[in-house]
């Protein structure tokens, strides 16, 4: 059912064998907060690590078109320049 694929990256198999992402709970893609930032199986949320476009649609259904995808990548680019 996932839209992106944990299953069907090498990087993102091995990112989640090691505890760094999970699948999101509607398993479309990778767990993140309303910032995009990457959920760990444990609940922590990474101040490091931030994921855009498909791999997200579990918080952002409707995030595949470039225009979509353009406007969460300049929230993240604010989020990271303030330092939140």
């Amino acid at each position: 059912m996932e839209r992106a694929g944990i299953a069907h990256s090498p990087l993102l198999k091995e990112l989640m064998r090691v505890n760094l992402i999970a699948p999101d709970p509607l398993g479309l893609g990778i767990q993140v907060d309303e910032h995009s930032q990457v959920v760990a199986p444990n609940g922590t949320v990474s101040g490091r690590l931030f994921v855009v476009g498909a791999l997200t649609a579990g918080q952002n259904w409707e995030i595949t078109a470039v225009p979509d995808i353009r406007v969460q990548a300049k929230a993240i680019a604010k989020h990271i320049t303030r330092g939140q």
